[in-house]
């Protein structure tokens, strides 16, 4: 595994940390978002811009993860192939 491969590997990782991270804040919001007061408009409304913000968020992080994961894929199969086609090569001679 070359070097390349290894800083592809932890940048996916540190995607997946970050994903994770606000996955989990997303939760939190639409859990206060289902328990605010109707009662209070203030807050209902703060709790609204909160979790538009962080809805954002977790679209953006979870695209970047996705696109991550999709390349370091791209990745390994273009090595996988290069190999075999080598070993063909190598054979054939």
């Amino acid at each position: 595994m070359t070097v390349l491969y290894r800083f592809d590997i932890k940048k996916v990782r540190e995607q997946k940390q970050h994903f994770e991270k606000i996955s989990s804040e997303y939760d939190n919001v639409l859990l206060r978002n289902s328990h605010a007061p109707r009662s209070k408009q203030q807050e209902v409304e703060e709790v609204q811009n909160i979790l538009v913000a962080v809805r954002a968020c977790f679209g953006h992080q979870t695209l970047d993860y996705v696109n991550g994961i999709s390349v370091l894929q791209a990745k390994k199969r273009h090595e996988i192939l290069s190999t075999v086609s080598f070993i063909t090569f190598l054979s054939l001679s």
